[in-house]
């Protein structure tokens, strides 16, 4: 994730005096991407801290735009809230299928019979 803001911070530097929505769609696509590759159903909290960074780089680019720094965070969640998508769980299906897959507990192995450390066979009792 380190690598992608380093990346985004470098084309919003690039990009700073661009019309905010040329920057908003750009930065919706770069979102939109990276929740499509990472969505799985635990990581939900680590997209919505990539919202959250992605959030407050472009918030520092546009207060580089001029000397007034007029740009609150009441302003920029209006923004983001226009422009960036939000985190999105996944369906519940892939939770359940996900759940399937999940072993459960105090589950007993079919195989009643097994081996000792020596490879002998014990009969169960």
């Amino acid at each position: 994730m380190l690598t992608k803001l380093k990346d985004v911070k470098a084309e919003l530097r690039r990009r700073m005096h661009q019309p905010i929505p040329e920057q908003g769609r750009w930065l919706r696509q770069v979102v939109t991407g990276h929740f499509a590759y990472y969505a799985v159903p635990t990581n939900g909290r680590a997209l919505s801290a990539f919202r959250h960074h992605v959030t407050n780089l472009w918030r520092r680019t546009l207060r580089r735009r001029s000397q007034k720094g007029g740009f609150t965070w009441d302003r920029m969640t209006k923004l983001v809230d226009d422009w960036l998508p939000q985190a999105a769980c996944p369906s519940s299906l892939a939770l359940g299928a996900l759940r399937s897959y999940t072993p459960k507990v105090g589950a007993e192995c079919p195989n009643r019979a097994r081996s000792d450390l020596s490879g002998l066979r014990l009969e169960s009792a």
